[in-house]
């Protein structure tokens, strides 16, 4: 008989932070989101792995669906776990983070409804 592992009920997710600089000055790139919880509320770009990638797959693919940006390299930065960080349940975030120069190339667009709009504040 297989025995279940006693905390099926946590959720992974990803959250993509990236910092834009050009001529001496520092952003960072946020969504505005158009789900709940968090609705027209800005927040880094994340959401859930997907059961069937590697959390790098999801980095790129989270980034891209919800900024519309391609081929980022991104490097694992933390993990956050705090049992009651999440309003909806348990939820493990890993942050990856990237630094870009921005420029007239990175159109920001994205591709999923979960987002609103992607901007460099």
């Amino acid at each position: 008989m297989t025995k279940a592992l006693p905390h099926f009920d946590s959720v992974f997710s990803i959250d993509c932070v990236l910092f834009g600089f050009d001529e001496g000055e520092l952003k960072i790139l946020l969504i505005e989101r158009n789900q709940d919880p968090f609705k027209d509320w800005w927040a880094l770009p994340g959401n859930i792995v997907g059961a069937e990638e590697s959390l790098d797959q999801s980095a790129s693919r989270i980034l891209y669906e919800l900024t519309g940006l391609k081929d980022v390299f991104m490097e694992q930065y933390y993990t956050f776990g705090d049992v009651d960080r999440h309003p909806q349940g348990r939820v493990v975030t890993v942050a990856y983070y990237a630094i870009l120069r921005l420029g007239g190339e990175k159109t920001l667009k994205p591709v999923s409804d979960f987002a609103k709009k992607a901007q460099w504040i």
